[in-house]
């Protein structure tokens, strides 16, 4: 019966997903997939310079900008430049096949390091997949889900008994471990779960923190803008907002990355397994102490929380009756569902058509513009042009031009600037004279 549940969870998400394909921004957190996606187009259009990545919101520089290591931006690109044309599916696509594959490997290998078999990977896959948390990202363009595959990877690779294994294999998953804390380096509490043993955690974290330091070093100096950081709250900081994060984290942990329905599992987990239970406890510490209550805008900050619990989830379930089991899967696929199948919808707005229409008898793709809007670069993404964002306060005004406080929103040789007001109303201004 469960089975059955997971086949049908995954043939409605796929429909979901389907149905989203024509909108190239889904669901929140526009911006963010503007970024990644920018970096991709970038790539293609500008320059293949894997160590070079651009963003579009850059003013008159030339809008290199190095934040995260753009492996997954470069795997969506990597279509463009091998066939010359860009397309809005490349990393939906890709993000798709990453979602499903880091899925099954995190399943092998977590079925293998618990029960010492993989009897039961198809039950960790399903509370893995159909985790809230994960609906929401891991299947659009977010670098996460690469990130993600790479750890899946090494779970599935490195055996509990490493004295049987090449050393070809440590390596490889060395590197992988590496790969994916340079991607998002929030997802360190799970190199924990991930490592065999103390020796191997040795040789595997001394590398992974040289070549962060490296990479960041990197960062800093190549960029012409600085808009990737790494931010750390200082003691004052955390201690001023812990109350309202802890309370947030609880909130957001129950409702999105373990889904209400689990809370009670994760209670018998903490009993059972407390060293496994007080890690995934640590996730979410860690990411309270690096950037207090900055989460609530970056969810995706409690990934590396999702997965633990799911793992947890997972390993409570295997011990209850086959009928329990059925029945909790079916009622936490449909709870994933109902609660992150609008991420996947296309908008009814359809600004990737008004945009371009309103735009063309001033500026053309690749043109500079100016867009005034609370978020980030998603409405110059709908023009997949360079230019400037001018932030407003969409809270304090209706209009982003008066909101930007602005007397004249052009900027540089920019043919054109336009807003979205809260109506959805489009205003374009011409600016050449």
């Amino acid at each position: 019966m469960k089975n059955i549940a997971i086949l049908v969870g995954l043939f409605l998400f796929l429909c979901f997903f389907a149905k989203g394909l024509q909108d190239p921004l889904t669901g929140n957190h526009k911006w963010r997939q503007a970024d990644t996606l920018f970096a991709s187009y970038f790539f293609c259009e500008e320059d293949p310079n894997f160590f070079t990545p651009r963003i579009a919101h850059r003013g008159s520089t030339d809008g290199v900008s190095i934040g995260e290591f753009p492996l997954y931006s470069f795997a969506v690109a990597l279509p463009c430049l091998l066939t010359g044309q860009w397309s809005d599916v490349y990393g939906k696509i890709l993000s798709l096949f990453a979602f499903l594959a880091l899925s099954y490997f995190w399943a092998k290998g977590s079925s293998r390091h618990f029960f010492g078999n993989e009897n039961h990977w198809i039950l960790l896959f399903g509370t893995i997949f159909f985790s809230s948390l994960h609906l929401e990202f891991l299947a659009r363009p977010f670098p996460d889900s690469l990130a993600l595959l790479c750890l899946g990877l090494a779970v599935y690779l490195w055996r509990p008994d490493t004295k049987k294994q090449k050393v070809h294999i440590h390596v490889l998953c060395m590197l992988l471990c590496t790969i994916g804390f340079l991607i998002r380096p929030y997802l360190a509490p799970l190199l924990i779960f991930i490592v065999p043993n103390i020796r191997i955690a040795m040789a595997t974290f001394v590398p992974i923190l040289a070549t962060y330091i490296a990479w960041y070093k990197y960062w800093v100096h190549t960029s012409s803008i600085q808009y990737y950081r790494t931010h750390i709250s200082d003691v004052h900081d955390v201690l001023q907002t812990l109350p309202e994060a802890i309370r947030t984290a609880l909130e957001y942990s129950a409702v999105h990355h373990v889904n209400i329905l689990a809370v009670p599992l994760l209670l018998i987990a903490f009993w059972k397994w407390p060293k496994h239970f007080l890690l995934w406890a640590f996730s979410i510490l860690l990411v309270i102490a690096a950037s207090d209550t900055h989460f609530i805008v970056h969810g995706y900050y409690l990934l590396a929380a999702s997965v633990l619990s799911a793992l947890l989830i997972a390993r409570v379930l295997v011990s209850l009756p086959a009928t329990v089991q059925a029945s909790f899967i079916t009622l936490y696929v449909g709870f994933g569902l109902w609660s992150t199948y609008d991420q996947y919808l296309p908008s009814t707005h359809k600004l990737w058509e008004r945009i371009p229409e309103a735009l063309e008898p001033y500026a053309k793709k690749g043109d500079p513009l100016v867009t005034l809007s609370k978020g980030g670069p998603e409405l110059l993404y709908y023009m997949k042009s360079p230019g400037w964002n001018i932030p407003y306060n969409a809270k304090t005004s209706n209009n982003p031009y008066e909101g930007a406080n602005r007397k004249d929103p052009c900027k540089g040789n920019a043919k054109a600037a336009y807003w979205i007001n809260r109506q959805h109303e489009l205003t374009v201004v011409p600016c050449e004279k």
